[in-house]
C-alpha cells in the first residue's frame, strides 16, 4: 500500500509545472521518511558488530563527503545550487554520490542491528528513492556543468568499479 502511494506521488509530479523541483522534494521527503523508520523509536544505535561497522563506515564516509564539498554546493535537494561547483575531490574522485552511498551504509547498519519487515521495506525504499534521485540529479548536473560527462566516464555512481 505505502509503495503504491509513493509511486502515485512520484508519477503525479511528472506533470507538475515545476517538474524537477517537485520530484526532488518528493524524493527528499521519502528519503527522510525511510531514515526515520530505520532509526526506529526510540532511536537506537546498532548493537551487532557488523551493524556497528557498517554504521560507522557510512558515518565516516558521509563526513568525508560533506567536508570535501564547497559550502555553496551542498544541498539535500537534487537541483544543483546556482553558486555551486562540481566537486571532484575526496570520495568524489571515485564515486559521484558518496553521500547516498554513506546513507545506505548507515541504514544497512541500523537494519542489520534490528531487522524487521518494516525496516527492510524502508531500506529498499531508500535504495529506490536514491536511484531515481541520482537519475534526476545527474541529468541536471550534466546540463549545468559541461565537464560532467567526462566526470561520469571516469567515476561510478555509488560503488567504485561496480555501479
Amino acid at each position: 500500500m505505502h509503495f503504491r502511494i509513493v509511486y502515485l506521488a512520484y508519477m503525479a509530479s511528472e506533470y507538475h509545472p515545476t517538474n524537477s523541483r517537485a520530484k526532488g522534494w518528493i524524493m527528499v521527503f521519502l528519503q527522510f521518511f525511510a531514515l526515520l523508520i530505520l532509526l526506529g523509536w526510540p532511536p537506537h544505535m546498532p548493537q551487532s558488530l557488523v551493524g556497528i561497522i557498517l554504521f560507522c563506515f557510512g558515518f565516516l564516509l558521509l563526513a568525508y563527503a560533506v567536508f570535501s564539498m564547497s559550502r555553496n554546493s551542498w544541498s539535500v535537494h537534487p537541483t544543483p545550487n546556482n553558486n555551486g561547483a562540481l566537486t571532484q575531490r575526496g570520495p568524489y574522485r571515485f564515486i559521484r554520490h558518496p553521500m547516498y552511498t554513506a546513507v545506505l551504509f548507515v541504514g544497512l547498519g541500523l537494519l542489520i542491528s534490528q531487522p524487521t519487515k518494516l525496516k527492510i521495506a524502508a531500506w529498499a525504499l531508500l535504495l529506490i528513492v536514491f536511484y531515481f534521485k541520482i537519475m534526476l540529479e545527474e541529468s541536471m548536473l550534466s546540463s549545468k556543468y559541461p565537464d560532467y560527462l567526462f566526470y561520469q566516464q571516469r567515476t561510478h555512481r555509488l560503488i567504485p568499479r561496480i555501479w
